[in-house]
């Protein structure tokens, strides 16, 4: 192994080990005669020779004409390597300090994010492309979770928008196609002042749909229940919502959507 690698494995970089190499060999030299023996740039070579001088391996003596550098004894790595085991020596101790001084707040810092986990996350859609992410989210995120997707909605509106954005009724199928071919179970509770059949676009066999009179329970905005997520629609005047994203929340909504569904229930089998 040559010389240069050696020096650089006690910690010098490796220009450094080559100006202290060249000055080793001749004793003393200029700085122009050190970058213009080893290639290094004038600016870089200055900045050597102060690192070097700075770790006590080179001095220096002003002449009349110009400054030259000394290498001191090769002694020096020595006392070199010991300033920086003192150094790991003191990074250790105050890594340990540190150590025992987070022991002492960490349960502070795990209450804090537990806090912030349970509270809800909250996100604000507009615009037929915000409907379309809500619709992509809705699959995926159902999908992934392997769970049912429930949904309140008024046909009477969903219709408004159709005949405004002509696009969206194509969009719709396609949403539910894709929920029949992932096998995704859908609950509907839906209200319309024409009748109470289902629209055809929902006449899937993965699809489960109640209908409420309008006159009696009117909805205004759809809402849809999947997994931890609750998105709120409003289609009046275009498209806004919003999307809350909360344990708590989305399995208190389910819980009283199944509580709807099967009083609907009752009371369709007792008439």
């Amino acid at each position: 192994m040559i010389i240069k690698d050696k020096l650089m494995q006690i910690g010098l970089t490796e220009y450094e080990a080559i100006v202290y190499t060249c000055l080793l060999e001749r004793g003393k030299a200029t700085a122009k005669m050190l970058y213009s023996m080893t290639g290094i740039n004038r600016v870089s070579t200055y900045n050597i020779l102060e690192s070097l001088a700075r770790k006590g391996l080179i001095s220096s003596i002003d002449t009349p004409k110009t400054k030259i550098y000394i290498a001191e004894s090769p002694n020096r790595l020595i006392d070199l390597i010991q300033g920086k085991k003192q150094e790991l020596e003191e990074t250790k101790k105050n890594l340990d300090e540190s150590q025992e001084n987070l022991k002492r707040f960490l349960p502070e810092l795990e209450l804090m994010h537990k806090s912030l986990s349970n509270k809800p996350r909250v996100r604000f859609f507009e615009g037929y492309d915000g409907l379309k992410s809500l619709q992509e989210d809705i699959l995926k995120t159902s999908k992934d979770a392997q769970e049912p997707i429930y949904e309140i909605f008024s046909e009477d509106q969903v219709k408004k928008f159709g005949i405004l954005v002509s696009s969206y009724n194509s969009q719709r199928r396609r949403h539910v196609d894709q929920i029949e071919h992932e096998n995704i179970p859908g609950k509907c509770i839906y209200t319309s002042s024409e009748n109470e059949g289902l629209p055809d676009v929902l006449q899937k066999p993965n699809i489960e749909a109640v209908f409420v009179r309008s006159d009696q329970y009117p909805i205004l905005a759809d809402c849809t229940i999947y997994h931890d997520k609750i998105a709120l629609s409003a289609i009046e005047g275009g498209i806004s919502g919003v999307l809350i994203e909360n344990h708590e929340m989305a399995t208190t909504l389910k819980t009283l959507f199944r509580l709807a569904m099967e009083r609907l229930h009752d009371e369709k089998s007792s008439t």
